[in-house]
């Protein structure tokens, strides 16, 4: 006996429908699936309708035999007149933001988008009235030019995050850091704990979660599950299934439609401009790219008047792009069906030509002189591969990191950038020891930078347990050594000893003002400038 999956027809595409038992099923019902995917689970080969294809494709471990409609209705799977108990559950929305960059929406299409502005990534679009159990939210994403890069792409460098009447910025790093924003309209950072860091609005009494990843990324969650991971220009965003339909941005509307991601913020369809995703993209289609991002630009009076004429100096970059590029055979393991990644290029429930474009597109404009080049492009290469590798995963097609890592020669490189002391493991518990807790199993194992012998995590680094650092009243942690300033920079403080804090004399002259500068509480000074910092409302849970 196994257990069925199914994606359901138009209008009700947003579930699916787990049969109790393969035996249950008529001939009737086997009529409809289309191919047998992984852990014994069937699958459409559309996510709207089976309608779209005359006969299921063999090559991909189907059935050669028609496609037909089918509906979920009061936990019954109803197809022609043949019924059978089902238990139906939300899919969850996931969108994946990478590279120059590209926008893998909740749908499962591509906008590789060049702007140089800021944007809505993903929003609710709803009455609160209508949806009173579901959190308002919204994520914009600051894109900037590199110029090591030919035709100076872009990537994503800042993230915004609204919720709960709070606004959050997530930077690059490294380490990846957040900071809130003040209601003074200044931005104080974080320092994220050994735990899990909690911040609170106290006057709604809703918090979010914050906490760094063993792989040094930065994970946010709040009510209901949505879910933000921030690292190296990667954004990874999911939120639960309730939302389908709800969202809007870059990402999509994800209501199982991927068409009508095409669309402006409008609503006007501009998918008839489309055309094969081969690269590099014709210019009609990147033309129709061009249109939905400038139409989720945000004005942002911080970035100037050269982001408002950004697109047409974008066009002209591309315009001068090699189609012949023999560099990109890197990104084809990406669509290899006997590779490494073989399930999940072979399943219609990623699309991995989409990847494979956007891993082509930024090898393929990457810039060097005859001895970095190379390096430039296997390092973007790997970026893509990395995402599509957690496509594949949300979809249940997971390959394991060491796995991928090897045969690709993609190493987490940031455990040698961060810090010392720290090496890659491909399966680690995500609970490490750190100067807080000891080591815990029962979390679930990741890829990410674990201590060598005898040191522990501290922060974001790993040192040995004698010099571990300190942590504040209101859940801030500093290293050893570190000095810091409450606000208005009135007390200061020293961490002399693992967890001791000390009162230090305040280093500000006489007429010398405090100020958050880069998130930190800053003594300014005609002679000397010391840096500070202090959180905000901030529970630690260890």
């Amino acid at each position: 006996m196994g257990t069925l999956s199914f994606r359901l027809a138009a209008g009700v595409a947003a579930l699916i429908c787990l049969l109790v038992t393969t035996e249950a099923l008529t001939q009737a019902q086997l009529n409809l699936i289309c191919f047998l995917g992984p852990s014994d689970k069937y699958y459409f080969a559309h996510p709207l309708s089976c309608k779209r294809f005359i006969q299921c494709d063999t090559s991909r471990r189907g059935f050669d035999m028609p496609c037909a409609d089918y509906n979920c209705w009061n936990q019954d799977l109803l197809t022609q007149d043949h019924c059978s108990n089902v238990d139906c559950t939300w899919v969850p929305c996931c969108c994946h933001v990478t590279g120059d960059p590209h926008y893998h929406t909740c749908d499962g299409k591509s906008i590789h988008y060049q702007g140089e502005c800021r944007y809505t990534i993903m929003k609710t679009c709803f009455d609160p009235a209508d949806h009173p159990e579901l959190t308002e939210f919204n994520i914009e994403g600051v894109n900037y030019v590199i110029p090591d890069f030919s035709m100076e792409r872009t990537w994503l460098k800042e993230v915004y995050v609204e919720v709960f009447g709070m606004e959050f910025k997530f930077v690059l790093g490294p380490p990846p850091q957040v900071y809130r924003k003040l209601w003074t309209g200044d931005w104080e950072l974080i320092p994220l704990g050994i735990g899990v860091t909690i911040v609170c609005n106290p006057f709604i009494a809703r918090c979010v979660k914050i906490w760094r990843l063993v792989s040094q990324r930065i994970h946010f969650k709040f009510d209901y599950g949505v879910r933000i991971r921030w690292g190296y220009s990667q954004l990874d965003i999911c939120t639960p299934g309730t939302y389908r339909g709800l969202l809007c941005g870059m990402c999509g509307t994800c209501n199982g439609d991927a068409d009508d991601d095409f669309s402006l913020k409008d609503g006007a369809y501009v998918g008839y401009l489309y055309e094969d995703p081969s690269w590099p993209p014709t210019p009609q289609t990147q033309g129709m790219y061009d249109q939905i991002g400038e139409s989720w630009m945000v004005p942002d009076p911080d970035l100037g008047p050269e982001c408002q004429d950004s697109a047409g100096r974008r066009r002209k970059r591309q315009a001068a792009v090699q189609e012949d590029c023999p560099e990109a055979n890197i990104c084809d393991v990406i669509q290899n069906v006997e590779g490494v990644f073989g399930n999940c290029a072979a399943s219609p429930l990623v699309n991995s030509e989409e990847y494979y474009v956007s891993c082509a597109v930024d090898v393929c404009s990457a810039s060097g002189d005859e001895a970095t080049l190379p390096e430039v492009q296997h390092e973007v290469a790997c970026g893509i591969i990395e995402t599509y590798a957690k496509a594949c995963e949300e979809a249940g097609l997971g390959v394991f990191p060491g796995a991928w890592r090897e045969v690709t020669d993609c190493p987490l490189t940031v455990c040698d950038t961060v810090g010392y002391n720290m090496r890659y493991n491909a399966s680690m518990t995500g609970c490490p020891a750190s100067c807080g807790t000891p080591s815990s199993e029962q979390c679930a194992s990741q890829e990410g930078c674990e201590c060598l012998a005898g040191y522990v995590r501290s922060g974001h680094l790993c040192v040995p347990r004698d010099r571990c650092g300190c942590e504040d009243a209101k859940g801030g942690y500093h290293q050893l050594g570190d000095t810091w300033a409450s606000r208005n920079c009135t007390h200061w403080y020293m961490c002399v000893e693992p967890n001791q804090i000390e009162e230090i004399q305040s280093p500000c002259g006489v007429g010398s003002q405090c100020q958050l500068v880069d998130g930190l509480w800053t003594c300014t000074d005609p002679i000397k400038t010391t840096s500070t910092t202090t959180p905000s409302i901030i529970i630690p849970v260890v």
